[in-house]
């Protein structure tokens, strides 16, 4: 499965255009996408286990396992995906149900972890308390 234009736009963003192994500056016509995880070894094309890579980079790395701070990375991005995800079902949820006040709430948050997305090194920044989602979500669902 190939890697979508969509994709490669939000993770040329995130990646501010450079190698994230080497840290090089790229031109969209010279970057090359890496999957962190290989698809050889179960990763997904998924946005948080996409990297934009120089092409000296990705042939390098080829097959190999990502490191242990390269997997923190991106698990931290695939967190802060789930969680974005499970915060727009809660703002609209809000948005019929919820105070005026709660629908701001939730949309702060939301652009914390949209920040987390898009930190090319997300491990500085820190996550929102799960559970701080995941209460408000069940208290306008009921």
């Amino acid at each position: 499965m190939s890697v979508g234009y969509n994709t490669k736009k939000l993770v040329w963003k995130r990646d501010k255009g450079c190698c994230f192994y080497c840290g090089c500056k790229l031109t969209w016509e010279t970057k090359t996408v890496d999957h962190v995880i290989p698809r050889s070894k179960g990763g997904t094309s998924r946005a948080w286990n996409i990297v934009i890579s120089c092409f000296t980079c990705n042939q390098n790395k080829g097959d190999s396992d990502p490191t242990k701070e390269q997997l923190d990375t991106i698990l931290r991005w695939k967190v802060a995906h789930e969680m974005k995800n499970s915060l727009e079902k809660a703002i609209a949820i809000a948005k019929l149900n919820g105070s005026p006040e709660e629908v701001e709430e939730l949309f702060k948050l939301r652009e914390e972890l949209r920040g987390i997305i898009l930190a090319t090194r997300p491990m500085a920044v820190p996550l929102p308390p799960t559970e701080l989602i995941l209460n408000r979500f069940t208290s306008l669902a009921q």
